[in-house]
């Protein structure tokens, strides 16, 4: 119960906050995209999973965001030369892997859910 009143009493606090939010997908996408792809290295570890294994997969995102880093260039470009990677996947499924809009696993639906029952409790959105 303590726990309830306690998130309860945060949300009635965040919503003027979330009110006047302006969302600027632009800018959004800019961050998301400032890291030189980094973000996203868990995505290629997925798509790179059912053809390595996952250690395997793991190692060699893990070496190429640190190649990124240290080089100061992108994840991008490291995974094109990797060898393990360019035996697999072709820079099209790695740019697809790289794109935060193809990673949002179940956001939608728990969005439209969420939505949903507001609605069907008169909740406004």
């Amino acid at each position: 119960p303590e726990a309830f009143l306690l998130a309860s009493g945060a949300l009635a606090h965040l919503r003027p906050v979330l009110e006047g939010l302006d969302v600027d997908a632009a800018r959004m996408h800019a961050n998301l995209m400032s890291g030189g792809g980094l973000i996203m290295s868990e995505a290629v570890m997925s798509g790179l999973a059912p053809h390595l294994g996952r250690s395997a997969a793991h190692a060699v995102v893990t070496a190429a965001a640190a190649r990124a880093i240290e080089g100061a260039t992108s994840l991008r470009a490291e995974l094109a030369a990797a060898p393990e990677v360019g035996a697999h996947l072709d820079m099209a499924a790695v740019d697809a892997l790289l794109d935060p809009a193809n990673y949002t696993g179940s956001c939608g639906v728990m969005v439209d859910a969420v939505l949903a029952r507001a609605a069907q409790e008169g909740v406004q959105a």
